[in-house]
């Protein structure tokens, strides 16, 4: 099994060598090939006005900074010796 796992790794390890000799020699086909895939993929846009999530989501991340710095900062007074 451990033959079989170091053989693995030594044909991924050429594999990614060989791959990326051969992106180096044809650069722009190699760029033309991944700006073609990154337009073809299907994605899902949404905007945020349309979805409430991010106004509850931002208001919730403000309550919790708030409850920390004032924490930190009571914290820190405590901290002080008078």
């Amino acid at each position: 099994m451990r033959n079989q796992a170091t053989r693995w790794l030594r044909w991924g390890t050429v594999g990614a060598a060989a791959l990326l000799r051969w992106t180096r020699r044809h650069t722009i086909v190699a760029a033309v090939a991944l700006l073609v895939t990154a337009m073809i993929a299907p994605r899902q846009v949404q905007g945020q006005l349309p979805n409430p999530c991010c106004a509850i989501l931002a208001t919730g991340l403000g309550n919790i900074k708030s409850s920390l710095i004032n924490w930190s900062a009571a914290a820190f007074r405590r901290s002080i010796p008078l």
